[in-house]
């Protein structure tokens, strides 16, 4: 049976940063005031410098970033140190590096909950160090305490296949966003004295696919003074991403906005949205552009099959085909009616399916599972 007093639940994160960060502070911010549980956020690296801190957020940051290998004994010790001090009675990772990290530390008798929110190469790749990742994530995921949640139907199976775990222990929860937030961007409006802003976010990293999206801006037909490219984030690829952009003369018309903590007002500025990953579970910018009355453009994969609904609430185009995305583009730039629609029609998407409250209902349903089979025990 489940004690009389709360449980404590230990959400882990690497980073606030991108859509992985946005989701785990939804979820930390959803559960204050519930009842049923007590959640915290540890995050392993710092705070983002640009984003605005909330006093009584029930948040512990490490200061020990994943991307930094000389960090590991500090986030390993820094967990070990919080689980010992605050006792939780369930851990709740998120992303793959956090759940590595968090397996190695948290004891293999507490409830482990891995939420999955990617379909990362790396995962099946046959280089040394993948395979070390990949065997030592199999044998965490092994432990009848642990369950996984996709944030689609492809990130479940994918992870099924790549660490050799039963589907029936992967629950699909998809992704959701504050909708008041985001709905309250003002609907889309045709401005024909100015020119129209594609938008872009994500981490800048290869798998995002942003390469293809500025090749693709480079084959656009329109003249440079019709539109302008604005790209939210940071990351690795950012210097070689600035190169391509002096390369294909395109820099005077791409902006990098580089983290961007308030999203609503990234989207309000935007006529279009533009996605170019090729490898993504259900990328949480996508509800974020819906949410906020934006059509997509995207290159396809599994996940960005289950959001858009191709011709209605966007544009899908084969992945890794920069001209076909800059066709879908145009068509959409050239089309003030069909791009209004279309937000309209992704506006009304988000509303229907996509709140972060039916996330909050279902993990803590998840969380509830877990315990009391773990109580069980």
């Amino acid at each position: 049976m489940l004690c009389t007093s709360r449980p404590r639940i230990l959400q882990i994160i690497s980073t606030l940063e991108g859509g992985g960060g946005r989701n785990a502070l939804e979820l930390v911010r959803g559960f204050q005031g519930d009842q049923r549980f007590e959640v915290r956020l540890c995050v392993l690296g710092t705070p983002l410098p640009d984003a605005p801190q909330v006093p009584h957020d029930p948040i512990d940051f490490l200061h020990a970033p994943v991307h930094q290998r000389t960090t590991l004994y500090r986030r390993m010790t820094g967990l070990r140190r919080l689980i010992s001090r605050w006792q939780p009675q369930l851990i709740h990772s998120q992303l793959w590096p956090t759940a590595l990290t968090a397996g190695l530390v948290a004891p293999r008798s507490l409830p482990h909950l891995i939420h999955i929110y990617d379909t990362p190469p790396s995962l099946q790749s046959p280089r040394w160090g993948a395979s070390l990742r990949r065997a030592i994530l199999r044998r965490i995921v092994s432990s009848p305490k642990v369950r996984l949640a996709a944030v689609s139907t492809a990130a479940a199976e994918y992870s099924a296949e790549a660490l050799r775990v039963h589907r029936s222990r992967i629950r699909t929860i998809l992704n959701g966003v504050s909708l008041d937030r985001f709905l309250a961007v003002p609907e889309l409006k045709h401005h024909p004295e100015r020119p129209l802003v594609i938008a872009c976010a994500g981490r800048l990293i290869p798998e995002k696919g942003f390469h293809q999206v500025l090749e693709a801006v480079r084959c656009l037909t329109l003249s440079h003074d019709k539109f302008r490219v604005c790209i939210a984030g940071t990351g690795t690829a950012e210097s070689s991403l600035r190169e391509l952009c002096q390369q294909w003369g395109i820099a005077e018309i791409v902006q990098f906005a580089g983290s961007v903590s308030d999203m609503p007002a990234f989207f309000s500025k935007a006529d279009l949205f533009v996605h170019g990953s090729v490898a993504e579970g259900l990328a949480r910018v996508l509800m974020e552009s819906f949410a906020s009355g934006r059509p997509v453009v995207a290159s396809e994969h599994a996940g960005v099959r289950e959001a858009i609904d191709d011709g209605v609430t966007g544009l899908v185009v084969p992945a890794s085909d920069p001209m076909a995305l800059a066709e879908a583009i145009e068509s959409l730039l050239t089309d003030p009616n069909r791009r209004l629609t279309m937000g309209a029609a992704a506006r009304r998407c988000a509303t229907n399916q996509f709140s972060v409250q039916r996330v909050i209902r279902e993990v803590a349903e998840l969380y509830s599972d877990m315990l009391i089979g773990s109580s069980d025990e």
